[in-house]
């Protein structure tokens, strides 16, 4: 019913056979124009597109965030993505066999090609060197927004850590991870901000800089918009916004 519409809206933002995408989304746009019964046909064919969309050679990841271990809980990769990463990314848990990193706080999904060398044996870094986002970068990845644009992307910690942006600093994170029956104490790094107030991100000037520079494609949908741009066009913006504005991300 939806099918359709979606794969070609994605076609147009520049996704081809063979791609490896992140996608990360906001499906109420979408769901407000549509009758409640339909909705489970709408993100069952929502994500069916998506794959469809990179066919058999390609790779869709999307995030399965639980932030486990900077909360003290106990992560358990069975469990299934809390609510914060959105309808889309529940719904392709439930529906699709996919394999999932061990990161206790950033975890991340992925189903197709390079499933297995994008989220097995990571090191104990969310952002760092050889983690699921720096392999991402380096295979060249697509980063595929649904609903939502470029101020709602995790990939701006990888680059903030990347570019070792000063009001950033790494932490460590200790908590146990259960794997198989047992139960494993880790420590895990992670790229934080400084949470004494003096440190606001916001997005909105990167969001219009990658739309306005022409990076990201864009095209509507339902009264909403997917958005699409790789990675390593972001990223090369990225640096060249930092040197203008050493705090680009950050509200001052």
């Amino acid at each position: 019913m939806f099918y359709s519409e979606i794969k070609k809206s994605i076609a147009s933002v520049g996704v081809r056979k063979g791609d490896l995408i992140f996608v990360q989304s906001s499906l109420l746009p979408f769901l407000m124009k549509i009758n409640s019964e339909r909705h489970n046909v709408f993100l069952k064919d929502t994500c069916n597109a998506i794959i469809d969309s990179v066919g058999t050679e390609g790779t869709v990841c999307f995030p399965t965030f639980s932030y486990s271990m900077s909360t003290n809980e106990i992560f358990n990769p069975n469990d299934p993505p809390i609510n914060a990463n959105g309808l889309l990314a529940t719904t392709m848990w439930k529906t699709n066999k996919c394999l999932r990193t061990m990161d206790p706080i950033f975890s991340v999904c992925a189903i197709g090609r390079l499933e297995k060398e994008l989220t097995q044996d990571v090191p104990k870094t969310c952002f760092g060197k050889d983690s699921f986002f720096d392999r991402f970068y380096r295979c060249n990845g697509k980063l595929l927004q649904v609903g939502v644009g470029f101020d709602r992307t995790a990939f701006v910690i990888y680059f903030d850590q990347r570019l070792k942006n000063k009001y950033r600093y790494l932490k460590r994170f200790s908590g146990k991870v259960q794997k198989g029956k047992k139960l494993k104490k880790e420590t895990w790094v992670c790229c934080v901000r400084k949470l004494d107030g003096t440190v606001i991100t916001d997005l909105r000037m990167f969001k219009n800089r990658v739309e306005e520079d022409g990076i990201v494609q864009k095209t509507k949908i339902m009264d909403s918009y997917i958005y699409c741009a790789d990675i390593k066009s972001i990223y090369t913006a990225v640096k060249g916004y930092f040197k203008e504005d050493p705090l680009f991300f950050i509200k001052h």
